[in-house]
């Protein structure tokens, strides 16, 4: 079956996502680590330079704060984005049966196999009408709390 280099394909993936993620992250607090330092030194120097020197510090701190924690905020939004697209790819893909998506997603760190529904059988309930999926031991239709199947 080839579908295990594709399997590791979406894995692989799933990293650059992860990675991109914390690149921002990691700019994002370097950006105000940075703003705090350039606040600091300038209000350092005022003390021997005057208050113009702090007022400088302070409209340069929060330039380099702001302009480092904004491209924190898009290099992350890049890593979602990606992340995103790659959880469509995988759960539309025909490539892969159910068990192979649900092992990708948890090899890749996602929480979707949670939300997963149970296995069974797609069936209109009897009594309310509702789509609903059974097991094939379940007779109980959980929304209407009535016999679903007939018989």
């Amino acid at each position: 079956m080839a579908t295990a280099p594709l399997q590791r394909r979406y894995r692989d993936a799933y990293s650059v996502a992860e990675a991109t993620i914390g690149w921002g992250t990691v700019l994002k607090i370097l950006g105000v680590l940075g703003g705090l330092a350039i606040a600091f030194l300038g209000l350092v120097a005022a003390s021997q330079v005057g208050f113009a020197a702090a007022l400088a510090s302070f409209i340069a701190a929060v330039s380099v704060a702001g302009t480092m924690y904004a491209l924190g905020v898009t290099v992350a939004a890049q890593g979602q984005i990606i992340r995103a697209i790659l959880d469509t790819a995988v759960n539309t893909s025909p490539l892969l049966s159910n068990e192979e998506r649900r092992e990708v997603l948890v090899t890749s760190g996602e929480q979707a196999l949670d939300a997963a529904p149970p296995a069974g059988d797609w069936i209109n309930c009897q009594n309310c009408l509702k789509l609903i999926r059974l097991d094939a031991n379940e007779n109980t239709c959980y929304l209407c709390h009535k016999r679903a199947r007939p018989g």
